[in-house]
């Protein structure tokens, strides 16, 4: 891992459009897939109280929105040994964009 790889962890504000029959949330415009070489996009879902940990990707970038609820994202440094939270979700709507080599559970 490099010297400081938690702090390439980038957290990205995201438009909701109000809506009187329901809000849109915008989760990535065309000019944000400029850089990104994008293969796949999954949903998961998270049952309350219930962890999933511990992740690594080796190669890929993550782009991670929560839409509904709230979901507590934690980043771990081997090199420094500490830890990083996040949590997105209705009242913080946001992309958090997570480099490969950065180990995280939620």
């Amino acid at each position: 891992m490099g010297k400081n790889l938690l702090s390439k962890i980038k957290i990205t504000s995201l438009k909701i459009i109000k809506s009187s029959k329901g809000d849109v949330l915008r989760v990535l415009k065309k000019k944000d897939l400029k850089n990104w070489n994008f293969s796949e996009a999954y949903f998961s879902k998270v049952k309350f109280g219930k962890i999933k940990a511990w992740k690594l990707h080796l190669k890929m970038t993550l782009n991670l929105v929560v839409p509904h609820g709230k979901v507590k994202f934690v980043f771990f440094s081997e090199k420094k040994n500490i830890f990083q939270s996040v949590v997105l979700g209705e009242k913080k709507y946001a992309r958090l964009t997570v480099p490969p080599k950065i180990w995280f559970g939620f």
